[in-house]
């Protein structure tokens, strides 16, 4: 669309520093989010209240990372709502695989394999389309998939 010179989409690791995170990130972080804290959310806010819950407190995991790399105001909002839909995409693959770690894990993989913020802060389209495509998946599999979300919300007995 932005013809012959339409810069970079694809971001793969390109250094040892990225191939590491791109391995060890999703092995650490996953068992956390969706390995024991999604589980233990679901009965008391229902999936898709757990799954956005979850997205909100990963988001803000990573704001001293986003501070420590410079991060503008918009760029900032832009990777919280990147991560706050990519957390409903990950349950959604989690609750469908009848809660696969594995999947989740390679699932994240995927995230570092191709990542855009990589192109930041010269060239902000890459990011930018990329957290829309995932905002539109994760409606997507909300509003398509409803059956996925829907569940009895029970709040164990203290």
């Amino acid at each position: 669309l932005g013809g012959p010179d339409a810069g970079r989409w694809l971001y793969p690791p390109e250094n040892a520093q990225h191939v590491s995170a791109m391995i060890l990130m999703p092995l650490v972080e996953e068992p956390g989010w969706r390995g024991f804290a999604l589980p233990r959310l679901q009965p008391r806010y229902g999936k898709l209240g757990a799954s956005l819950l979850l997205g909100v407190l990963w988001a803000f995991w990573h704001t001293m990372m986003f501070i420590l790399q410079g991060a503008t105001s918009l760029i900032f909002i832009v990777s919280i709502a990147n991560i706050i839909a990519g957390s409903v995409v990950f349950s959604w693959i989690y609750n469908r695989t009848r809660g696969s770690l594995f999947i989740a894990v390679l699932a994240h993989v995927g995230v570092h394999w191709n990542n855009p913020y990589h192109a930041l802060p010269d060239n902000f389209t890459p990011f930018a389309v990329y957290t829309v495509a995932i905002a539109v998946a994760a409606c997507a599999m909300v509003l398509g998939d409803r059956s996925t979300w829907q569940e009895d919300r029970t709040v164990p007995a203290p």
